[in-house]
């Protein structure tokens, strides 16, 4: 009976300080945002400091979606992949597909103009592989791959046909030159027949003379 007792209150105690450190934690990764933004109490500072060393995956998870929310999203994966190295294993998948949505959040905001475009979702492409290569089955993953894979395509078929016109420009070009020569060409014919028709008229009027001087 009273081995019993003891069992409970042990049990008991156990619950109680587990308690103890989950609310604790769940204050102090609330509190993970304000000490990046310099507004926690020193209380919040020294259990942000504490959960860093047990979990420091979660702090640099909650600092980059903080990040994400203020578009700063190459930021927001540094922090991401900081995450990566301390994750368990079972998390590590949600993490990636993360930074692949982040990887496709800064592709549209830097457009498709911009020369780092397609290498941006080609690094989308591929955080998301490697979450499908432990859990080919992840709907988020699976949905971020097939939409950047799109835009990629689409990326890459207005690239060929910008090509196409610049080639077709191009072959066109000596075109409009021997055009514009043959036209300079024809002017001058024109200017020395008409020239020769003005020195024809001169002589002849210069014969006139000659025959009226004659008479």
């Amino acid at each position: 009976m009273k081995t019993i007792r003891k069992i409970l209150i042990a049990l008991v105690i156990v619950s109680y300080g587990l308690s103890i450190f989950v609310g604790l934690k769940g204050y102090a990764n609330q509190a993970v945002v304000r000490v990046g933004n310099k507004k926690a109490t020193p209380l919040a500072i020294r259990l942000h400091s504490l959960t860093k060393t047990i979990e420091s995956y979660v702090y640099h998870y909650n600092m980059g979606l903080e990040s994400y929310k203020e578009m700063e999203y190459l930021e927001a994966v540094g922090f991401f992949e900081e995450a990566l190295k301390t994750v368990p294993k079972k998390r590590e998948c949600s993490i990636r597909t993360n930074i692949g949505y982040t990887y496709l959040s800064y592709a549209n905001q830097i457009g498709k103009e911009d020369v780092d475009y397609i290498p941006t979702l080609d690094k989308a492409i591929n955080s998301f592989d490697k979450c499908l290569a432990n859990n080919k089955d992840n709907d988020k993953a699976v949905s971020g791959k097939n939409e950047a894979e799109e835009l990629k395509k689409e990326a890459n078929q207005e690239k060929e046909e910008q090509n196409r016109k610049q080639d077709t420009e191009e072959k066109q070009q000596p075109d409009k030159v021997e055009q514009q020569q043959d036209d300079l060409n024809q002017s001058d014919q024109n200017n020395n027949i008409f020239n020769k028709e003005n020195d024809r008229k001169k002589e002849n009027s210069n014969y006139e003379e000659e025959v009226e001087d004659t008479i």
